[in-house]
């Protein structure tokens, strides 16, 4: 019920970069890592760098409000993720998310989703 008022974040995770956009608001950015966090085998290779990277990035698009519920964040690695996603991977991105106190954390594999895919909630009904 609450969830109306929730905001969802997407998150794409790209070589030493995120794009995030704040669905709610339709807030984008493209945060570029000054330490490379990718390897060559690796999406998130350095998790601490990924971490900062990702803090900068949020602190961007999420609103600033006291009253604000958590985000809902959904998750997709869009670099060296042919294949799918090992569990190591999937849990790497939900550990990511840590920091900003989620609500709760989708961690999407398939085609980039829309904002209008986001909105209708298509990450809950293809998992």
């Amino acid at each position: 019920m609450l969830n109306r008022y929730r905001e969802s974040i997407y998150i794409r995770v790209k070589k030493d970069q995120f794009h995030i956009l704040n669905c709610k608001t339709n807030c984008e950015h493209i945060e570029i890592s000054t330490t490379p966090f990718s390897t060559q085998r690796l999406a998130i290779g350095d998790f601490f760098a990924a971490i900062k990277t990702l803090s900068i990035a949020i602190s961007n698009v999420i609103s600033k409000s006291m009253f604000k519920l958590p985000p809902i964040i959904i998750m997709q690695q869009q670099y060296l993720c042919e294949g799918g996603l090992s569990g190591v991977e999937e849990r790497v991105l939900l550990e990511l998310t840590h920091n900003i106190r989620p609500y709760k954390v989708y961690v999407w594999q398939g085609a980039e989703l829309s904002r209008q895919d986001i909105l209708d909630q298509l990450y809950k009904k293809n998992r």
